[in-house]
């Protein structure tokens, strides 16, 4: 049996109803190996079998462990337990006050690209042990388990929590800065790719979790906002305007440790007003045009203004548009479905709609995983001929071809960076603003 839970094999007592709910207990036939950090022990257990390593990842979660510990000043526990599920198909994680759910595909321990995703995981949901588990919004204190919990600071719970997965990494020194950038144009591309951005606040997406966000409807990614996904990219941008205004003195990190310090657990939690009074209060000045804009409302996120002040710029991945018709498919066995069509696209005009089958492309069978190198090898303008199913209906629709209004991006790095951007750069990333990379 393993568990965050203290006991003698036989009894495990919890102080009260909450803290033993948020300890999950697994009985089987996992493999529990135990090790310490800063003298503190920690459980890795691991069920189910694959092509992990269990000294590999003790060296690597001690990494993320002390990395995360630095940042927060503390550890909120005297013993902690990594629960890794290893099954087909398995991933994500649920964070526990003092333990964390871990669930991965059996054999990507070897890969080092799906690795670096499954310590990303790590880092996310062990960030949580501070930031939910201890800091946690007034909504969700004390936690009603017969009722829908509703909260406005979702996004700074769940988006800053993904926005510091990655940078913790970094730190920890598992990734570059440079992959990070372009990781981080990535996201750049995905935010402004989504209708939805454009649609509903931060602050809605995350009021509306326990009835929008976990229950996606077709229409989701053109009418609402992410609040984990939008969540870190204002978090990213909140963190390099305090290191502007404040000339680098500060930052979203001194912001989060004072919210844990001053809005203990016990303490009944914390709204979105305080959250923004206290990064004002680092940030020297008032941040309400930024709240109203990128939390309250839905104004595009300026990435360009906000990089520059971290001495990088945004530029086009590609010379040429890549040519778009604005649809994204997905397979159901044998079958193409329909499911994204963005407003405004040739897909759109033509009248294809979510759910359609999608049988050929200029009379030739697609699937999902060569419909878009099929599109790529089109020209803009050139008319093209989808053959599908619309509610049982046989259809050919005609499409002309356009480019793709978001192209991909590139973080690159100014030639000539003040010595302002440099130590931003160098404060927020961890290594000096080397003037001859980009973000390739």
């Amino acid at each position: 049996m393993t568990t965050g839970l203290e006991g003698n094999g036989r009894n495990f007592p919890a102080p009260d109803y909450d803290y033993f709910v948020d300890c999950p207990i697994e009985i089987g036939t996992q493999k529990d190996f135990t090790f310490h950090v800063d003298g503190i022990p920690h459980v890795l257990s691991i069920s189910g079998a694959g092509d992990w390593n269990a000294d590999t990842l003790i060296r690597d979660m001690s990494k993320i462990i002390t990395t995360e510990r630095n940042f927060w000043g503390e550890y909120p526990y005297k013993r902690y337990v990594f629960l890794v599920h290893c099954t087909p198909r398995s991933g994500g994680g649920t964070e526990h006050i003092n333990s964390t759910i871990l669930g991965t595909s059996p054999f990507i321990f070897k890969n080092p690209d799906s690795y670096k995703g499954f310590l990303n995981l790590v880092a996310h949901e062990y960030f949580h042990t501070w930031n939910v588990k201890q800091l946690r919004p007034k909504g969700l204190v004390p936690y009603d388990y017969t009722r829908e919990n509703y909260c406005r600071e979702l996004w700074i719970a769940e988006g800053t929590t993904s926005y510091y997965d990655n940078l913790m990494l970094v730190r920890a020194g598992f990734t570059t800065p440079e992959k990070y950038l372009e990781g981080a144009a990535a996201s750049i591309q995905s935010d402004r790719q989504r209708p939805g951005n454009r649609v509903q606040p931060l602050v809605e997406s995350s009021f509306d979790a326990w009835i929008k966000f976990w229950r996606e409807r077709e229409q989701s990614f053109n009418l609402e906002s992410d609040y984990y996904g939008k969540g870190a990219n204002i978090s990213a941008l909140l963190d390099l305007d305090i290191r502007h205004r404040s000339a680098n003195k500060h930052s979203l990190d001194d912001v989060m440790r004072s919210m844990y310090k001053r809005f203990p657990l016990s303490g009944g939690g914390y709204t979105l007003a305080d959250f923004q009074g206290v990064a004002e209060e680092f940030a020297g000045n008032s941040l309400q045009h930024f709240f109203n804009e990128y939390v309250f409302g839905t104004a595009p996120l300026p990435w360009e203004e906000y990089l520059g002040y971290a001495g990088l710029k945004l530029a086009k991945k590609d010379s040429l548009a890549k040519p778009w018709i604005g649809i994204a498919t997905t397979d159901a066995g044998d079958r193409t479905r329909v499911a994204q069509v963005i407003p405004g696209s040739p897909a759109y005009e033509a009248g294809i709609d979510l759910g359609d089958e999608i049988l050929a492309l200029n009379g030739y069978r697609v699937r999902s995983s060569d419909l878009a190198e099929r599109i790529s090898r089109l020209a803009e303008g050139e008319v093209v001929t989808l053959t599908l199913f619309q509610r049982d209906h046989l259809r050919e629709c005609k499409l002309k071809v356009a480019h793709a209004p978001v192209p991909a991006y590139l973080i690159v790095k100014n030639s000539e960076p003040t010595t302002l951007q440099r130590d931003i750069y160098k404060g927020w990333l961890g290594a000096p603003l080397d003037t001859g990379t980009g973000s390739r």
